[in-house]
């Protein structure tokens, strides 16, 4: 049994004869116990309390780094308007249609594992994953053309490929220092 403070994790599963049935709900317990989605900031991450709800995250960032290798499954390496990066580990194909490098895009329904053992935050895409380079859900709309013309900006500041180069820069002294941390005891 689990004691109050402790979410429970739960998983429901239908069949075609499955139904379902409007249940009326008071405004005061709807408040109480419905999250609405929203993007996340990276920066709210690094929160050590953070405990996304059924372990999904929503979010809005600029693709700095595509990388796929054989064998391998692929990476990509976002970076929000401070710079700071997460990586996001597909489990399934990558629509390079809309990831790819210098695109903003918003990701919904990826899934959060708190437990990763890379140097760097990484997400993990799979079966339920959105990707968009066009969000037309509501939620993200407000953040993803804020981002966007904060993006938009700073290129201009920092000349066109000056965003990806300085996110870049930030992947590979990640790398670095985590690949050290490994080979050095």
């Amino acid at each position: 049994s689990k004691s109050k403070s402790e979410r429970a994790n739960i998983q429901l599963a239908a069949t075609k004869k499955t139904q379902y049935q409007q249940l009326p709900v008071s405004d005061e317990i709807l408040f109480q116990v419905y999250q609405p989605r929203e993007p996340l900031h990276f920066s709210k991450f690094l929160d050590p309390d953070f405990q996304p709800s059924c372990s999904e995250v929503d979010l809005i960032g600029f693709v700095v780094s595509v990388v796929k290798k054989t064998g391998l499954a692929p990476f990509v390496y976002l970076s929000d308007e401070c710079y700071n990066l997460l990586a996001i580990k597909f489990w399934i194909d990558l629509n390079e249609d809309i990831i790819k490098p210098h695109m903003l895009i918003a990701a919904s329904n990826l899934q959060w594992r708190p437990e990763s053992k890379s140097g760097l935050l990484t997400l993990f895409a799979g079966d339920f994953s959105v990707f968009s380079a066009s969000p037309k859900e509501g939620h993200f709309q407000e953040t993803f053309n804020k981002m966007k013309n904060t993006v938009e900006r700073q290129s201009l500041a920092l000349s066109p490929p000056g965003w990806s180069t300085i996110a870049q820069s930030r992947i590979t002294a990640v790398s670095a220092s985590w690949a050290q941390a490994i080979l050095v005891p």
